[in-house]
């Protein structure tokens, strides 16, 4: 007996010597087995969320124009052509690091400044690795649009899933997040700004996307094509198939989650509650 609790012991002493060596890869099967019950499990909606819309600027929207940054005076248009719908609220989930013509500068804050409904302002924080240029440009947009600034709250992990809200920076610029600030303006309550898991949710069981979405080069074509957003809360971000979107939990080893499209929104949707 004594000899095999020796045994035990030192087997027990050489795990835990090697077990910083496999940390990496037992957070790894934690978080693939994490991601399989969250594409396997995730709450389901009967019918597509009614509170909020989704304004895709894709390849196509911007075949006439230069992608990055994106065309501010196309902006500007389409900004106006969301709030004559009757929105809710407007949130942009783009960023603003550098000038531009200043005439279509100048043109989105005019819109930015007369717009009725509510406007919320996607922004870098300190955890951003902006260059100074950069930092000065956003805060200085930002301020002249006078309109509500959160940062950006999607945790990136080491292989670039987002599992996790971002809690504030230490002494914070933007001491409220995006998605905090959208569910003030739209009037519901969401969760405060802590490091944890976002409740990712799967598709509706009527088969439709989570969430309503137009194609913004379609609602700059026809108006008639925004009529669905009448008091929604309007995000309007990228839809770009190829880059620009980091995955969710749900779209791991071949599955295609609800977020694909647009993880501010899917981040909101899975937080609010009315």
């Amino acid at each position: 007996m004594p000899l095999a609790t020796g045994i035990a012991a030192v087997l027990v002493l050489v795990a835990l010597l090697f077990l910083p060596s496999f940390a990496p890869y037992l957070l790894r099967f934690e978080h693939w087995t994490a991601d399989w019950r969250t594409a396997v499990l995730a709450d389901r909606p009967a019918t597509q969320d009614r509170r909020i819309g989704l304004v895709l600027i894709n390849d196509e929207t911007l075949k006439d124009y230069a992608s990055s940054p994106i065309d501010r005076g196309l902006l500007a248009r389409l900004v106006k052509a969301i709030d004559d719908t009757g929105p809710r609220a407007i949130g942009l989930d783009i960023l603003f690091l550098k000038k531009t013509e200043s005439e279509k500068d100048q043109a989105l804050l005019g819109v930015l400044a007369a717009t009725r409904a509510k406007v919320i302002l996607g922004a870098l924080d300190e955890r951003g690795e902006l260059q100074e240029f950069q930092k000065a440009f956003q805060q200085s947009y930002l301020a002249e649009a006078r309109r509500p600034a959160g940062y950006l709250n999607l945790h990136h992990d080491r292989d670039d899933v987002v599992r996790y809200a971002a809690p504030p920076a230490p002494n914070p610029i933007y001491p409220k997040s995006f998605a905090a600030l959208l569910g003030e303006a739209a009037g519901v309550t969401s969760a405060d700004d802590t490091s944890r898991p976002i409740p990712w949710l799967g598709s509706p069981k009527e088969g439709t996307e989570l969430f309503l979405v137009v194609r913004a080069q379609d609602l700059l074509a026809d108006s008639a094509n925004g009529a669905r957003l009448k008091d929604r809360l309007v995000l309007v971000g990228g839809g770009f198939p190829l880059a620009g979107s980091p995955p969710c939990p749900a779209q791991r080893e071949g599955w295609r989650g609800p977020a694909g499209r647009s993880h501010s929104g899917t981040y909101f949707g899975g937080q609010a509650r009315s």
